[in-house]
């Protein structure tokens, strides 16, 4: 039996190719700014390593969710990468 907590609905527009190849992170990302923090509008949120998949869901669902996101890149890359989000983020940092 599979807890409630670890099931997603598939967005019709995303294949199930597409979809098994992030349900991983994405599962994740939704747990820990949901259930574990309770992300609300307003509130900040650090996401570690923002261009990692997992970075880049978890960004995605923050702005979503309404908050203010920092991040930390890896490398001059990664920043550059996370600044071209839009919305955008506050704040990267090159960790």
């Amino acid at each position: 039996r599979v807890h409630e907590h670890y099931l997603v609905h598939k967005p019709e527009k995303v294949t199930w190719t597409e979809a098994a190849g992030s349900i991983r992170d994405g599962v994740r990302a939704y747990t820990a700014l949901h259930y574990l923090s309770h992300l609300s509008p307003g509130k900040s949120v650090l996401i570690m390593d923002g261009a990692s998949a997992f970075g880049t869901i978890a960004i995605q669902l923050a702005h979503h969710r309404g908050a203010k996101v920092i991040s930390t890149a890896c490398s001059l890359e990664d920043k550059q990468c996370l600044e071209r989000f839009r919305p955008p983020i506050e704040n990267s940092t090159i960790a």
